[in-house]
Order: structure tokens, then C-alpha cells, then sequence
């Protein structure tokens, strides 16, 4: 009886992460479909500058496809980036990271969807924009 259990279990938890991967993928497919084929060749085209003293770090240029302003000081944007780093079943096409500024530097940069800015993206941190 305890195997079935937690074999149920497991095969929720397995469900669960599919179900999440399949919108994730869906939602990244409607912010590629949505760019324009001169925005898709320059987010190809960007150059990696890797960070010094830090291993698997590096800058780059990104698409703020979506800016949200969920508080008084917050905004969440998703940005896009061309995957010519991680080695994996992503390489070599455009992908996504979620990032969450402070709205008052937003605002000063005036920063909107379509910009193209520069990112740091760390794998295992997550990415930032970065302002030189």
C-alpha cells in the first residue's frame, strides 16, 4: 500500500512539472512569435562578454518583451536573450529571464517594452539589467 502511495505521489509531482515546462515553453513560443525578424537577428547577432573572476557569468544584450509594474517600487520584466552559452537543448535560440527592478530605476531610464538593454545573466542567480 505505501508504494502506491508513493508512487502516486510521485507521479503527481511529475505531472505537475510537465504541465508548468509546457505553459512555460507556450509562453516563451508567443513572445518569439512576436518579434520582429530584425529584433530576432539582432538578439542572434549580440556579442557575450564574459564577467571577470566569475565562472559561467557573462553580459549581453537582451529584449524587454514585457514590463509589469506590480507595486509603488516594483516592475517584473521578461526579457529575452539568444542562448549562446549554456550547452543544453536551448542553445543557439532565444530565450527568456524573468526580472524583477526597482520601479524608480525603470522609471529614471525610462525603460519601456521593445528596448534592448544589457544583461548580466548568471544561470544559477538568475539575470539583471545592467546600465554602463
Amino acid at each position: 500500500m505505501g508504494y502506491i502511495i508513493t508512487g502516486a505521489i510521485v507521479g503527481a509531482i511529475i505531472a505537475v512539472v510537465f504541465v508548468l515546462a509546457k505553459k512555460d515553453n507556450e509562453r516563451l513560443g508567443d513572445f518569439v512569435s512576436s518579434l520582429s525578424d530584425e529584433q530576432k537577428e539582432r538578439l542572434a547577432a549580440t556579442e557575450i562578454q564574459e564577467v571577470a573572476g566569475k565562472k559561467n557569468v557573462w553580459i549581453q544584450e537582451g529584449l524587454i518583451c514585457k514590463a509589469t509594474v506590480k507595486s509603488e517600487s516594483k516592475v517584473a520584466l521578461v526579457v529575452l536573450w539568444h542562448n549562446k552559452v549554456i550547452q543544453n537543448n536551448t542553445f543557439n535560440q532565444i530565450e527568456h529571464a524573468d526580472i524583477n527592478m526597482k520601479k524608480a530605476v525603470f522609471d529614471e531610464h525610462n525603460l519601456k517594452e521593445g528596448d534592448f538593454v544589457k544583461i548580466c545573466i548568471d544561470p544559477e542567480k538568475g539575470g539583471e539589467i545592467i546600465f554602463e
